[in-house]
């Protein structure tokens, strides 16, 4: 319940007592191991590098645009350009960011809005696009009959889980980047 995750209190499984957190790795924690391992193999065969929602402000994401091949194309789909080289590290040799505007920009666009309309655009332009929103309609579907039949029972009473989330926003602010 809502009571129950602001109340500062560490949340544990109701059977096993074990602590509950979400399968993400969350700040200052260690990446697993498998992270690097793949990172080396997976980073060479990269055809397009999609990069989305984000700040690019922390490692080892934030350095992950660079770990792809030169040849590689990269899109960003964001609310606000990101990740772009610092002309003074580039000078000294470590600009290894995005380039969207200079003379020198070869392979980075950015696509400027909401990212849930990114991808439908994207899919749109790819032919996938009612493949998408099948998909999503259904994954909302899923999550709405979970949360109407998934009554849980949660300090003696019982509580409906949350619904499905909501449509994305209206379209983007701006678009713009890159050699378009």
């Amino acid at each position: 319940t809502a009571e129950r995750i602001l109340s500062s209190l560490v949340p544990k499984c109701e059977k096993c007592q074990g602590v509950v957190k979400p399968d993400i790795v969350f700040f200052g924690e260690s990446l697993p191991s498998r992270f690097f391992t793949l990172l080396q193999s997976d980073f060479q065969k990269v055809d397009l590098l999609l990069i989305m929602g984000t700040s690019l402000q922390v490692q080892p994401f934030a350095s992950l645009v660079s770990r792809v091949p030169a040849s590689t194309p990269r899109l960003l789909i964001n609310k606000e350009k990101t990740g772009q080289s610092d002309p003074l590290m580039s000078l000294m040799g470590f600009g290894c960011g995005m380039d969207f505007d200079s003379d020198k920009a070869y392979r980075d666009v950015a696509w400027l809005g909401d990212c849930d309309q990114g991808c439908l655009e994207l899919a749109e332009l790819l032919g996938w696009k009612e493949e998408l929103q099948d998909l999503v309609r259904k994954e909302h579907a899923a999550i709405d009959a979970k949360a109407r039949g998934g009554e849980e029972k949660a300090g003696g009473s019982l509580q409906k889980a949350g619904g499905s989330p909501k449509k994305a926003g209206e379209g983007p602010k701006k678009a713009g980047g890159g050699n378009e």
